[in-house]
């Protein structure tokens, strides 16, 4: 998700501009002044600022006798009168287009075509009521209408959708999980790629409940893991796992996606890797165990890199205590520089070590080996 200042427009999110600010803009000069009446009222001398909306009413007919005006320019201005009310009506719906799609991360260039197709097909309508008076060339009118409503409703649902999809992953993960590195990326640079080792430890004492080691990448609407769980039959991706781990990779899609299962034992490395892959715009996930790849999937495509966690998850069940365990030669690097990526001080719930370091001047971090307590959900 965009914060208040990138959702407002007031700071870049990122490479590409998003125009929402500047489309806003002109669509309010446009609907408030540029369709008003008035100018053309003015134009006529039939203009009274005292109470201008009853001019036509009050004046038109007698302007027309008088011949200030003709029959067909009183009648122009009756369509101009409606254009922009039509104006100042769709506006609203403009201003929720850009701004759901803005604050839910919809990416920049999508909402300036929809922005620019909107804002094209306005102007056309316009043109069209005021200028034509013809019922059959008139209905083009009707085309322009559906275009811009078509297009700011489309980025609003987009927008919608998207916020929808956050806000239930944010739920589903606030249900039962303990984040001992939660990692925020700001000022324009996202993750592109990270990697996380985690040294299985011995299973939970008793095992009653599905318990869950992972690193993750929140995205802009997914949230990518890679797994590594101990629970009892019944519960959980594996079968009769005793006291091993079942490692795979798992994204939270609309579709709910996980790679091959993998069943290993306490001190087995797992890693999983990450990658935003700029050939195809998927994300790609891969799992190895003691350095043989045996899990990957690909998904997200497009979507940015936002937060980095390694976390402990009662997944289902009693969870008994997670061992505590560690994670070796984590990583991050970000799509550009930014130094104030590094975290200071202690990690969350009594985590230790994990200390953040840079050679490049804040794209690519490395961490020192994090040593995770035993935690209990």
């Amino acid at each position: 998700m965009l914060s208040l200042l990138t959702a407002l427009g007031l700071r870049t999110a990122g490479v590409a501009s998003n125009w929402a600010p500047a489309l806003l803009s002109w669509q309010f000069f446009f609907a408030y002044g540029l369709t008003s009446s008035r100018t053309l009222k003015q134009w006529y001398g039939i203009d009274h600022n005292a109470s201008p909306r009853e001019d036509l009413a009050k004046y038109g007919d007698v302007a027309v006798q008088s011949g200030k005006i003709t029959q067909k320019q009183l009648a122009m201005l009756k369509r101009n009168e409606s254009a922009h009310a039509n104006s100042v009506e769709n506006y609203t719906l403009f201003v929720a287009a850009m701004g759901f799609a803005t604050f839910a991360g919809v990416e920049p260039h999508l909402i300036n075509r929809a922005g620019l197709l909107y804002t094209t097909a306005r102007l056309a309508y316009a043109a069209v009521y005021i200028l034509i008076d013809h019922d059959i060339w008139s209905q083009i009118r009707g085309i322009t209408w559906w275009t811009g409503y078509h297009e700011a409703n489309s980025t609003r649902m987009r927008g919608i959708t998207t916020t929808l999809g956050v806000l239930f992953t944010l739920i589903y993960r606030a249900s039962a999980n303990v984040d001992h590195i939660s990692l925020y990326t700001s000022g324009g640079a996202t993750i592109v790629e990270a990697s996380a080792t985690l040294i299985l430890p011995s299973a939970p004492n008793p095992i009653t409940g599905d318990v869950a080691l992972w690193s993750a990448i929140q995205l802009d609407r997914d949230f990518i893991q890679g797994v590594s769980e101990n629970a009892p039959a019944g519960l959980g991706y594996c079968t009769n796992l005793g006291s091993n781990w079942c490692n795979f990779a798992y994204a939270l899609t609309p579709n709910a996606e996980n790679g091959k299962t993998v069943i290993a034992a306490p001190g087995t490395r797992i890693r999983t890797h990450y990658k935003l892959n700029s050939g195809t715009t998927l994300w790609d996930q891969n799992v190895y165990v003691n350095g043989q790849l045996v899990s990957s999937i690909s998904t997200s495509r497009g979507q940015k890199g936002n937060i980095f966690y390694v976390s402990v998850e009662c997944a289902s069940g009693s969870c008994a205590v997670a061992p505590a365990h560690t994670w070796e030669n984590i990583s991050i690097i970000l799509s550009t520089a930014n130094p104030n990526f590094k975290h200071n001080g202690s990690w969350n719930f009594g985590a230790s070590g994990g200390e953040m370091t840079t050679a490049d001047g804040g794209k690519t971090w490395a961490f020192t080996t994090l040593n995770v307590p035993p935690t209990t959900d």
